[in-house]
């Protein structure tokens, strides 16, 4: 196990303790937060299985461009996704400091490209986010000024599903 990886699940280990003693309080919401380019994005806690490191992907032949293809990990078929162009952004590439975030989908894994992993933090739980029906379902001001995008991973999905 890498030494980001570890520290990540120290912080998730963390965070997932305060959001089980914050559990009654529906107004908390505890994200992953990572880099797309300049702009932070964030995913709630509760939906993200793991983060590992970008190995070979293996691209598939007739894929939209929000699919990069495969890879193997630990023995398990990952489809590795890229919305950025879903959202209007430039697709990513794999680098070194390249993660995947990693989620079930419909009893698979499935890994999300991120540019870089940040922090594991609690935010207000803002009151759109139930009813968003956009890729990025509510923004968040942070302490130190920066806006976090709060992404419905269940309308990437969907709009993935609906792109092949």
């Amino acid at each position: 196990m890498s030494l980001d990886t570890q520290i990540i699940l120290e912080r998730a280990e963390h965070a997932a303790a305060q959001q089980t003693r914050s559990a009654a309080d529906s107004s908390i919401l505890t994200v992953l937060t990572f880099r797309w380019g300049d702009e932070v994005y964030g995913l709630p806690l509760l939906e993200v299985s793991e983060v590992a490191k970008v190995e070979a992907i293996t691209p598939l032949p007739g894929l939209q461009p929000s699919l990069l293809g495969a890879m193997n990990l630990r023995g398990e078929i990952l489809t590795v996704t890229d919305p950025r162009p879903l959202l209007g952004l430039e697709a990513g590439h794999p680098s070194p400091e390249s993660r995947l975030i990693i989620f079930p989908y419909q009893g698979q894994p499935v890994g999300l490209l991120v540019d870089v992993i940040g922090d594991i933090l609690t935010v207000s739980r803002p009151a759109s986010l139930n009813e968003a029906s956009n890729p990025i379902a509510a923004q968040v001001v942070l302490p130190d000024g920066l806006l976090l995008n709060l992404l419905n991973l269940p309308r990437i999905l969907t709009l993935l599903s609906e792109e092949s």
